[in-house]
């Protein structure tokens, strides 16, 4: 069973964010590419050491699958992220200009996020951060459902 978490903020409802997200969404996307995702990643390269470490793990594992979108945003130095992850150009933005963290608060900035898609709009957030396992609920729902495809 794969549960979701809708993030919350002091500035508003969980739906207030979703409905944020699909508006800066709808701004940045075609209609056509959000429809065939399940998921977009957000992966700050500086924030949450731990929680990032587990976020570059997941790309590793998940960066060919063409219906998860990544975007790698706070970044350093591109050259670094290069040396240090396998770039997959067809699913990946490299959001240098951090135009993607304005989806959220800055203290949430720190932490890889997941919006969940569902029929070209955003679901649910889920956060990997030490009090939440956004991605390795995703992951665990990822490898279930590769288990029962293969049976």
């Amino acid at each position: 069973m794969l549960m979701f978490f809708a993030g919350c903020s002091n500035e508003g409802s969980g739906k207030e964010l979703i409905d944020g997200i699909n508006g800066f969404l709808t701004d940045h996307f075609d209609r056509c590419r959000l429809d065939s995702l399940n998921y977009i990643i957000i992966i700050p390269n500086q924030g949450c050491a731990g929680c990032v470490n587990v976020a570059e793990l997941f790309y590793r594992d998940f960066s060919e699958r063409n219906d998860i979108l990544f975007i790698f945003s706070n970044i350093q130095s591109v050259k670094m992220l290069h040396h240090k992850i396998s770039v997959n150009n067809a699913n990946t933005i490299i959001d240098t200009a951090n135009v993607y963290l304005n989806m959220f608060q800055q203290k949430e900035a720190i932490y890889p996020t997941a919006i969940v898609m569902k029929d070209g709009s955003a679901s649910a957030i889920m956060m990997q951060s030490p009090r939440q396992p956004g991605l390795r609920v995703i992951r665990n729902h990822l490898e279930q459902k590769l288990l029962t495809k293969n049976k």
